[in-house]
């Protein structure tokens, strides 16, 4: 497949020079970092199933107010876990390069900054819970039962966040499967405590809303604890007894690095919110029609998702070891293959999007109305993988800032006041605010791949070794 990734003028003769055997990445090694983030995202989207399908059995307002705290608690968890994105950088980087040492700090240092933060977040969650609700405006008994809801699972911060650096420090030492491992115990745990806490089996307590929460913390305990496990045996980025010697300049470069990851994470659900109040304009059928095609359309993002951990892993190891060649050619193996995967399975919504669509709902109209909604989706995934894979890879070099500024652009300039003015004023049923999204996703590719070219992301960190 011809490439559009090869370099302006401007990087074009950056790589003169370099040894030969330091030129290219295989397809074999973009896949072995890439299943098991693919295997991770299958995981987590099992767990929010299964969590959905338990709570669900207490009634609407139990499930309302678990939805409503989770993704408030989480959007902003992911947010601040965009320190774990500064920690695979630059763990990555110094690999690439051989230095032991700044791998070891970049770790530890992220590890400490999001202890703080999981605190931070946790005081947050637990102080503004009453508001939270009241703010929502569904209902003394949805607020009563959230407020429990989010103050225990707030607690699950003190854990969550390390968790995040620690399996981003696992990605950039190059072990995905660690990450992976890690992330299965955790969800494992979660489900089997839903299930024995809401439901009070066998000498287990009854919780209800309250048992969601405490499962959930408890998953994330013994997930973060799996996960220092697996740090401790990773020799080339486990701190020993340098774990608590505060690094401030290392925290200072994780922050600039990962919090506009972070940000963009945050701005993202922002606008799937707003376009989801938008949506709900349009009636029950067309929300329900738009939430069933969005989980048939979310086990398309696996691939983009796994492989744009790929590119961000190899491209920093790739500039660790000096070389902007072999850096390009993992971007260009991880974009072939996310565009390829992805088009095949946009393929599968042009096919058969009833037969997807039914595994999810057997109300015929909303069938009918996701069907035409699949329609867009199958044209727009290639494109999604196409642009998150070069995303990984800005990343992946230090350059969090235009991937943010592009999503920010694409959300909040076109994809948010052209799904309201579609709604209020012109009169668009739901397919066309579909249409809308592809057009975004695209334009977003483009952007994406025009910044790429321009190759100013080579010079985006300094040197391994040179941040102090």
């Amino acid at each position: 497949m011809a490439s559009p990734l090869e370099p302006g003028s401007e990087g074009a003769g950056a790589a003169e020079g370099e040894a030969a055997p330091a030129r290219s990445v295989t397809l074999a090694q973009v896949l072995a970092l890439a299943w098991p983030a693919i295997g991770e995202m299958v995981l987590v989207m099992m767990a929010i199933i299964a969590d959905t399908a338990f709570v669900a059995r207490l009634g609407a307002q139990a499930l309302s107010a678990v939805a409503l705290g989770g993704q408030v608690l989480f959007s902003l968890a992911f947010f601040l876990g965009g320190v774990g994105v500064g920690v695979t950088v630059l763990v990555a980087r110094a690999r690439g390069a051989g230095e032991v040492r700044q791998a070891r700090r970049a770790a530890a240092e992220g590890v400490r900054l999001s202890v703080l933060l999981g605190g931070v977040l946790a005081a947050v969650a637990f102080g503004s819970a009453p508001a939270v609700y009241r703010w929502a405006g569904l209902g003394r008994e949805v607020t009563a039962l959230g407020q429990v809801y989010l103050r225990i699972a707030a607690l699950g911060s003190f854990f969550f966040l390390p968790t995040l650096a620690i399996n981003g420090a696992l990605r950039g030492a190059g072990n995905t499967r660690a990450a992976f491992a890690a992330t299965g115990l955790t969800n494992l745990v979660n489900i089997a405590g839903d299930y024995l806490l809401i439901f009070g089996i066998g000498p287990f307590p009854r919780l209800g809303v309250a048992g969601a929460a405490w499962a959930l913390v408890l998953g994330e305990a013994v997930g973060l604890g799996a996960a220092v496990v697996f740090w401790r045996r990773e020799e080339g980025i486990w701190p020993g007894r340098d774990l608590w010697r505060s690094d401030w300049r290392m925290a200072v470069l994780l922050a600039r690095i990962g919090l506009p990851a972070g940000l963009e994470t945050l701005i993202l659900d922002g606008a799937r919110s707003v376009t989801l109040f938008a949506v709900a304009r349009l009636g029950a059928v067309a929300v329900a029609a738009h939430q069933v095609a969005l989980s048939v359309e979310s086990l398309a993002f696996m691939p983009g998702y796994g492989l744009a951990i790929a590119a961000s892993v190899l491209m920093g190891e790739s500039l660790g070891l000096g070389s902007e060649a072999r850096a390009r050619s993992a971007v260009r193996q991880a974009w072939r293959l996310a565009v390829g995967w992805m088009a095949l399975l946009g393929g599968a919504f042009l096919l058969v999007p009833r037969l997807l669509l039914g595994l999810f709902t057997t109300q015929k109209e909303v069938v009918e109305l996701g069907a035409s909604c699949l329609f867009f989706a199958a044209f727009t995934e290639p494109f999604i993988g196409w642009a998150e894979v070069i995303s990984g890879g800005l990343r992946g070099a230090g350059d969090t800032r235009p991937p943010l500024l592009i999503t920010a652009a694409g959300a909040w300039l076109w994809r948010v006041p052209m799904t309201w003015l579609g709604v209020e004023l012109w009169g668009w049923s739901l397919p066309a605010l579909w249409a809308v999204v592809l057009v975004e996703w695209v334009v977003r590719a483009l952007l994406t791949t025009a910044y790429y070219r321009t190759g100013r992301w080579t010079r985006s960190l300094a040197a391994p070794g040179g941040t102090g």
